[in-house]
């Protein structure tokens, strides 16, 4: 979970546990606190810690740290594909970097719909946007002859 998808649900949490002067500013503070490691020894840092661990959040990551992500991610995933091709004639070498290859391209592949979600953009219509407009490009290129096909 993206870390300003966690602050609602948390912040509701923390209330309905009879915190009802916790903010939702309270709460983004509180949580970038505890990523930065600066916890507190108190009931909402437990719950803080437990909702971090059952909802998989994140710590806060800007565009530009995102990106840096989806960069090495699917710089491994790279890599696997030359490995993959330079042990081609080892199968047990091959078939490492065949598997390790999936691991890398599905890394990447969550940090591409990651981005995706905390730009406010719908996964779904991304993908169908990409899907026509690679279908449009195709039928471009065969109407201007570029395809010899």
């Amino acid at each position: 979970m993206l870390f300003e998808k966690a602050i609602i649900p948390l912040t509701k949490l923390l209330q309905e546990m009879g915190n009802t002067y916790i903010t939702e500013s309270w709460t983004r503070d509180r949580l970038g606190m505890f990523f930065d490691g600066d916890r507190k020894s108190d009931k909402s840092d437990e719950v803080i810690k437990k909702f971090v661990t059952d909802n998989l959040v994140e710590a806060p990551t800007i565009e530009i740290l995102r990106l840096s992500i989806m960069e090495y991610t699917f710089g491994y995933f790279v890599r696997d594909l030359v490995y993959k091709n330079r042990f081609r004639n080892n199968p047990k070498d091959c078939g490492v970097y065949t598997a390790h290859s999936k691991l890398s391209f599905a890394n990447a592949l969550i940090q591409w719909k990651l981005m995706c979600e905390q730009l406010g953009f719908d996964w779904d219509e991304m993908l169908a946007l990409g899907q026509e407009h690679l279908e449009e490009r195709y039928r471009d290129f065969m109407e201007d002859g570029w395809a010899k096909l």
